[in-house]
Formats: structure tokens, C-alpha cells, sequence
């Protein structure tokens, strides 16, 4: 068997294999991402020569970048789509084991994103490989109640139309109203400005909370251009100011409301990133909450991996459910942050750790 980087020799029978696993692996890597040269994105394949023809029987794509740890940067591998065909062909049951193995020999510094392992294959492989997998806090903002009610009321048609007329006749605002009444308000309100696209201001930010952080994703303005270009008109992109000086960023991903509908089953938007610094965090937050409630929109998703920050946002509104992503660190890296003393809370670990919009599950 070879592990060998795909190209386009390889087309014919890299779709053979995406076909029979699924049609989330026949996506473009990343075509999303604006230029830099500071993600290195490459897709590796495992390939059978023992079939006949060869075929492809396992494919990884990973997402290399600057990451920082204890002040330090280091160059950690973010493995996306880890799949092996042992999801539909037994004989292929350990084609998911020699990908994990092969990836740690080229990428030994690796995170990835996934689901819960109770349900989730890859989890799974990461937990019996000796990954640590942690839970990344997963938390709602609720703006209208009745939308939310007839998408959980979706297998009763009669009393989910009772809810959208509810909602139509404004019988829920009183409720609406309690929920944002008990969101803070901002002790000093920062200014609030949407961004075309990050500059040298947002490296200045970034300097300074690089040291309130125990590890995370380099947020200067060469990364978050490419992580959210302007080609991707979905994107919203807001840097908070006081006395002139950004003192934090956030990033929406708002899908139109009728694909949101159609995806979500209601008007959902993804706060993908949002960091400030420790002195101005629950103000940033209070007057994101402020922001999003003016919006016309039925609820908010985040997760966040920051206690600080996700004390925050609970704080303004956002509660917590059940987590649907869990975090994967390789055992290197993982001996790297348990030496440096550097647990989840002290992490900025977000959606843009994973496959952007792609694992947002929003066709842009």
C-alpha cells in the first residue's frame, strides 16, 4: 500500500473511491480560501496495489498553519476528511488506522475536528490511537421563539403551523422580550465596525492577545484574510474598537435565510470566530449580543473553547446544549500543551479550526 500526495494522475480513481463514501469528499480542498502563503493545504491518499485495478481506499486533507502555544508559533497540521473505504468494504477495516498512522509520520503536531465519539468513526480511530479528544462547549442564542418551535415540532405538520402562526401574530414577543432583558448590557459600549477585510491593525490585536492565550490559531490579518475571503459573500466581518484601537474580532457566516431554512430549518447564523482582549471581552460581547438581537435572524451557534470568552457569551444569552464537536490532539502535540500546563478553557479553538463553510454544513 502507498500514502502518497493526490494529484491529478490520480482523478480517476480518487472519484471511484469519493463515490462509494460519500459526496462530501468529492468537494474541491478548500477552494474557499483566499491566497497566502501561510496555509499549506495538501490531500494525501492511501492506495491499494494489490487491487485490481489499484484503487484508493483511504484519502486525508490537511490544512497546515501557524498555531500558537505558550507564546511560542509552531506549525500544527489540521487534518480534515479522514476517511477510509473500511466504512463500506470490510476487508478494508484498518485502511482508517494506517491513514492516522501515515498522517502522524508526515504531521506529528495534528487537531482535528469531529463529531461525538459515541457516533463517529474517525473519533473513534483518534481515541484508539492515543489522541486526547476533549468536548469544545457548544452554545445557542435564541432570538425567535417560534421558528425554533415549529422546526422541533417538524414530524407534527399541524403543530408546527400552529407555532409559525403564533409567531406571526406576535404572541411570543412577550417571551422574546424576557430573553433579551436578560442578556448584560455593555458597562462602555465598544464601537462596532463591518470590515471588507483584516489589515496591519488587526496584527497589533493579535500581538497583544497572543499572550492571553494558551493556545490557538495565528488571528492576524494574513491568516483570517485566507481563512475568510471576500469571495465567500456570506461572511460577516466585525472588529471592535475603543478609543480607536480594536480590542477584538468577530466573524458571522449568514447564509441567505431561505438556504439556512432549507439546511437548518430555520434562520441560523454561525458566529464563527469571535476573541477579545481579557479587559474588553464582556463588553465585546454584551454589544455583539446587542447587534445580533437588532438582526432578523432566529438564533445563533457557536463553539467556542475559551472559558473566558464562553463565560462571556453565557452571560449575554448564549446557553449551553449538548456539543457536536469534540477537539482531537495528536499524543506530540498533546505532550507539548500537558508541558506547557495548557488545558482546553486556556484554548481558542473554534469553528474555523476544522473546514470553514464546508464543515459548517452551509452550501456556499
Amino acid at each position: 500500500m502507498r500514502f502518497v500526495e493526490y494529484g491529478d494522475a490520480h482523478e480517476t480513481m480518487y472519484l471511484r473511491f469519493a463515490n462509494k463514501v460519500g459526496r462530501a469528499s468529492l468537494a474541491r480542498q478548500f477552494s474557499y480560501y483566499g491566497a497566502s502563503d501561510s496555509t499549506v493545504l495538501r490531500r494525501h491518499i492511501l492506495i491499494d496495489d494489490g487491487a485490481d485495478p489499484p484503487a484508493v481506499i483511504g484519502a486525508v486533507t490537511t490544512k497546515v498553519q501557524d498555531y500558537v502555544l505558550a507564546g511560542q508559533t509552531i506549525r500544527v497540521a489540521v487534518a480534515t476528511y479522514p476517511i477510509g473505504l473500511g466504512v463500506v468494504e470490510p476487508k478494508y477495516a484498518m485502511a482508517g488506522v494506517l491513514i492516522f498512522r501515515k498522517l502522524l509520520e508526515s504531521y506529528p503536531l495534528n487537531i482535528l475536528g469531529t463529531a461525538p465519539p459515541e457516533t463517529n468513526t474517525v473519533a473513534k480511530l483518534c481515541s484508539m490511537l492515543g489522541w486526547r479528544l476533549s468536548p469544545v462547549p457548544y452554545l445557542f442564542m435564541p432570538r425567535r421563539i417560534a421558528p425554533l418551535v415549529a422546526k422541533q415540532l417538524a414530524t407534527r405538520p399541524a403543530l408546527a403551523a400552529m407555532a409559525r402562526l403564533a409567531g406571526q401574530l406576535g404572541l411570543l414577543v412577550p417571551f422574546e422580550a424576557v430573553l433579551h432583558r436578560r442578556a448584560r448590557r455593555p458597562a462602555v459600549k465598544p464601537e462596532i465596525d463591518r470590515v471588507a477585510g483584516f489589515d496591519a491593525e488587526l496584527d497589533g490585536w493579535w500581538s497583544a492577545y497572543a499572550e492571553e492565550i494558551g493556545f490557538g490559531l495565528t488571528r492576524d490579518s494574513r491568516q483570517m484574510n485566507a481563512m475568510f475571503p471576500a469571495s465567500v459573500g456570506a461572511f460577516e466581518r466585525l472588529v471592535f474598537r475603543r478609543s480607536g484601537r480594536i480590542v477584538g474580532f468577530a466573524v458571522l457566516l449568514i447564509p441567505k435565510p431561505e438556504e439556512a431554512r432549507k439546511a437548518l430549518g430555520a434562520n441560523v447564523v454561525t458566529l464563527v470566530e469571535f476573541c477579545a482582549l481579557d479587559a474588553h471581552l464582556e463588553d465585546a460581547a454584551a454589544a455583539l449580543a446587542q447587534r445580533l438581537w437588532r438582526q432578523k435572524l432566529d438564533a445563533v451557534l457557536v463553539n467556542h473553547s475559551h472559558g473566558k470568552t464562553v463565560e462571556a457569551l453565557q452571560a449575554v444569552g448564549f446557553v449551553p446544549r449538548p456539543t457536536n464537536m469534540y477537539l482531537a490532539v495528536s499524543p506530540t502535540l498533546q505532550a507539548r500543551l500537558d508541558a506547557a500546563g495548557v488545558g482546553l478553557s486556556e484554548m481558542v479553538i473554534t469553528r474555523a479550526d476544522g473546514d470553514g463553510p464546508i464543515g459548517l454544513g452551509v452550501d456556499l
